[in-house]
């Protein structure tokens, strides 16, 4: 149907001068012309939803009429510059000595970028500290990611969530390094095999949070500090998020279900930052339900280039009216979830049924102008977390 003609039926509505007749046949009309289906009642309001909203059939994208509020909100963050940097550390030659067991062909490239014929621990720990700082005026790492590595080398500072202040800058290690001549602290298996020598033991070990594996010995310190940032099969997301359900108690009050969830995509990302936001979803959806128990189905895919991790609560409605949503979408809850852990790590969509049967995709943040977009029949509310783009 033409935009002039829902502009002369508005027309016609308006004017003061037809009587309730007059605009019930009117109404019925263009019910016939539009050709919607259901009760009279049901295509009367939708008519009119129609007519004074100015939002014609298959206009399926609702865009706000005010613009959004971004004066509280922090300045968007592509998380594709964090995936970027990390998969530029892990394929550095030299930077990759540091987040994996050391082999002879490691020692090789050591020794040929720093003009050796034998191991130098103080010559690695130069050549480690100089290709940071240049990927780092390249790269766009995120200030908690970049404080995490640039703690881990330089012992500046402690690092990661459990306050790890072992590091490649350790004075004990460099001590060890003076009594072990031409070791590298972090050998591989066959490596140890061959020098004999298992490499740097830790002074205090400690037990991974994430992983709940032993890190004793600086081969293992390298590989924990590697899991804080790469997700793959044996640092598995589904592990990891099921420890988290257990220690946090969320299978008291929810039923959590894995379905659809990959355990072979690698990932490069903020590991620790992934596991807050999550919580802080599965919160958030505590909250919002009355202490009625839930249903939770989490999902971890592919979509062409995108990976996604999907947070999909059954059973339930998005609170806030479409337009709310659109102009104005993070209370006092969701608004510290996006500037402490979504923001550069991460965009967030929502598909959701919203009051009157009405379902939407709302991308709530993505750098883009806020928009909902029709989709089909949907039950609950689901969050996607678009982790690569």
């Amino acid at each position: 149907m033409a935009k002039d003609k829902y502009d002369f039926i508005k027309e016609l509505l308006e004017d003061k001068k037809i009587n309730q007749n007059q605009r019930e046949r009117i109404l019925e009309l263009a019910s016939r012309e539009i050709s919607l289906e259901g009760t009279l009642e049901e295509r009367v309001k939708k008519i009119e939803e129609i007519i004074f909203n100015d939002n014609p059939p298959g206009n399926t994208t609702i865009t706000p009429e005010k613009p959004d509020e971004p004066q509280n909100l922090p300045k968007y963050i592509d998380p594709l510059n964090l995936y970027n940097a990390l998969l530029a550390y892990n394929q550095n030659p030299i930077l990759k000595t540091t987040c994996h067991p050391m082999s002879n062909a490691n020692i090789e490239v050591i020794l040929h970028q720093s003009g050796s014929d034998k191991y130098d621990y103080i010559k690695h720990l130069e050549l480690i500290k100089l290709n940071f700082n240049e990927l780092a005026e390249k790269e766009k790492f995120t200030t908690k990611m970049y404080m995490l590595i640039k703690n881990y080398l330089t012992g500046e500072g402690s690092w990661s969530s459990q306050n790890v202040k072992d590091s490649w800058s350790n004075k004990n290690l460099e001590d060890w390094a003076n009594k072990n001549h031409n070791i590298v602290p972090n050998p591989e298996d066959s490596l140890i095999e061959a020098m004999g020598n298992e490499g740097y033991p830790l002074e205090k070990p400690f037990i991974s949070k994430l992983t709940n594996k032993n890190i004793r010995k600086f081969s293992e310190l390298v590989l924990f500090f590697k899991s804080l940032w790469h997700i793959k099969e044996d640092n598995s997301l589904q592990n990891i998020l099921e420890k988290r359900n257990t220690d946090y108690k969320y299978k008291e009050w929810a039923n959590i279900k894995f379905i659809n969830f990959s355990q072979t995509l690698n990932l490069f990302t903020d590991v620790d930052k992934l596991f807050q936001a999550y919580s802080k979803i599965i919160d958030l959806i505590k909250e919002n339900s009355n202490l009625n128990h839930q249903e939770i189905e989490i999902s971890y895919y592919e979509e062409g280039p995108k990976k996604v991790l999907s947070i999909h609560q059954l059973n339930t409605i998005w609170k806030k009216s479409i337009s709310d949503t659109i102009e104005r979408p993070f209370g006092n809850s969701m608004l510290p979830l996006i500037e402490k852990q979504i923001n550069g790590l991460c965009d967030l969509l929502i598909q959701a049924k919203f009051e009157d049967n009405q379902n939407y995709e709302v991308n709530l943040w993505d750098g883009k102008k806020r928009k909902a977009e029709s989709i089909p029949f949907f039950d609950g509310v689901k969050y996607l977390l678009i982790l690569k783009k």
